[in-house]
């Protein structure tokens, strides 16, 4: 009954012909409200990892949960099959080879290289396996689909220079995945993109 209120107040205040504007979310989810949207268009051009469709930086996080000693502490939903492509940087830009980058890919599939993982420098060296302490997780099962928009929940701790993704309501349990690098307090910018032959959407600082 929510979705249908919600449904019909987006089509009056934003419009029949787009049910969500750029960079507005107009939507209520598992009892969370988010204030922007972020969408990535597939062009069914090359993959270009460091291509970001939007920076967005962290002090402007409105709903950010930050406790002592942390960067980060939010939530976000993402909807589509593939990737879940979320970065965060040291500077407002496209990377340059030595900007501080840690880019979180969760993609799935049956072939060994699809794969979850965190990428740094990725500039330099886009697919290697630079930090021993950052995950790369094989083979995972299947969880985004394109009709529900999944949460996921992110903190990042400069004390202890770590960055933790959890699934869903996660957070006070196991990550999902995690990594250690001296660089995480770094990172002032979240960015987003993902696999250029799919359409996928962010929703992003989200009261919850």
């Amino acid at each position: 009954m929510l979705k249908i209120v919600v449904y019909i107040f987006c089509v009056i205040f934003v419009g029949g012909g787009s049910f969500f504007t750029e960079g507005a979310a107009c939507e209520v989810i598992n009892n969370c409200k988010c204030d922007r949207e972020v969408r990535v268009y597939g062009s069914g051009t090359a993959y270009k990892l460091t291509d970001y469709k939007e920076i967005i930086p962290i002090k402007n996080i409105k709903h950010n949960k930050a406790l002592e000693g942390e960067i980060l502490r939010t939530r976000l939903f993402y909807q589509g099959v593939a990737d879940f492509s979320v970065a965060f940087l040291e500077k407002n830009r496209q990377p340059l080879g030595n900007d501080t980058v840690f880019q979180t890919i969760i993609s799935y599939g049956v072939r060994q290289h699809e794969s979850s993982m965190f990428l740094t420098n990725i500039v330099e060296e886009p697919w290697s396996e630079t930090h021993p302490r950052c995950d790369r997780l094989l083979n995972q099962p299947g969880k985004w689909d394109v009709f529900q928009a999944h949460p996921i929940d992110v903190v990042i701790n400069k004390d202890y220079n770590l960055i933790l993704w959890y699934l869903g309501d996660g957070i006070g349990n196991k990550p999902f995945m995690s990594c250690y690098h001296p660089n995480v307090g770094k990172v002032q910018y979240i960015a987003f993109n993902g696999w250029d032959v799919n359409n996928v959407r962010y929703l992003v600082d989200c009261v919850y």
